[in-house]
């Protein structure tokens, strides 16, 4: 029987030398995987970090609150799946992305004025289908513009931009002890609707 060559191994070193120079030429990946970032950096901290506090301080609400808005996020992500499920194409997806990228934004800025739970518990519920919108789009767009053989190092590209979250959590957890949840939430929503404003033009 004839054995197929295996591949000489590489190193970390130089998957990284290889994807950068990649990237370089490839400016709509590189694009979106700052984005990704900065989604772990802007957005995601409201959800995971400061939701809880904003609940109990801003809404009034226990645990049994707090729970039910992290269903509406979590149902909102099943929304979204499920619409982007049953559609055959989303046309333009990378301007897809950007949009709802924008709408997440904006969604939490409106959220952090909110003092009724009812309008907290919809607005989180739009959230959650925003995110799911915005992240399926991306990872569906960026496997259909990289090439084969970069696919894997783009992906471990990609799943290092959660590493933005723990840095952002601090900042955030700070912001809101000196200025409030609500404050907090304000300035971060505002810090990633800038930057992705600031990515589009470049």
């Amino acid at each position: 029987p004839v054995t197929k060559p295996t591949p000489a191994a590489t190193s970390v070193f130089r998957n990284l030398t290889l994807v950068g120079s990649y990237l370089r030429k490839q400016h709509e990946v590189l694009t979106l995987l700052i984005l990704a970032f900065l989604i772990n950096f802007a957005a995601f901290p409201v959800i995971i970090g400061l939701l809880p506090v904003f609940a109990r301080d801003e809404l009034g609400t226990g645990a049994l609150g707090l729970a039910t808005l992290i269903w509406a996020v979590a149902t909102g992500n099943f929304i979204g799946n499920v619409i982007l499920g049953s559609v055959n194409a989303i046309n333009r997806p990378g301007r897809f992305v950007i949009l709802t990228t924008l709408c997440w934004f904006v969604l939490l800025l409106v959220f952090s004025r909110s003092q009724s739970f009812v309008v907290a518990l919809t607005l989180m519920l739009l959230v959650g289908t925003a995110t799911s919108f915005t992240i399926v789009a991306m990872d569906m767009v960026m496997l259909r513009l990289t090439s084969p053989e970069f696919r894997g190092r783009v992906v471990g590209l990609r799943a290092m931009a959660v590493y933005g979250l723990p840095i952002s959590l601090l900042a955030s957890g700070a912001l809101a002890d000196a200025l409030g949840p609500s404050t907090a939430i304000v300035i971060v929503a505002l810090v990633g609707l800038t930057l992705t404003l600031s990515l589009v033009l470049w």
